[in-house]
């Protein structure tokens, strides 16, 4: 659940950044319904993975390993694409 939301904001990250949203108006509604929860799922997520961490006693699963990788690629290449 957490590799596939981390993924989906990936994504969604990526895609607004590289396309425009607003060449058909409804994937522009959709990018528009949708930037503040993924944004807060980009900012929560590692939060929730490092909590996971901690409550497991400092033992990662892999698959929360990569889904932190893959959302902080995501925030790096948000502010630096912008």
């Amino acid at each position: 659940m957490i590799f596939s939301l981390s993924v989906f904001s990936f994504l969604f990250i990526i895609i607004a950044n590289t396309t425009n949203l607003y060449q058909y108006k409804i994937t522009g509604a959709i990018f528009e319904t949708l930037w503040l929860p993924v944004l807060a799922l980009a900012i929560a997520l590692p939060v929730y993975i490092i909590v996971l961490f901690v409550k497991n006693k400092y033992r990662f699963k892999p698959l929360h390993l990569f889904s932190l990788f893959v959302i902080a690629c995501a925030l790096v290449f948000m502010f630096l694409y912008n």
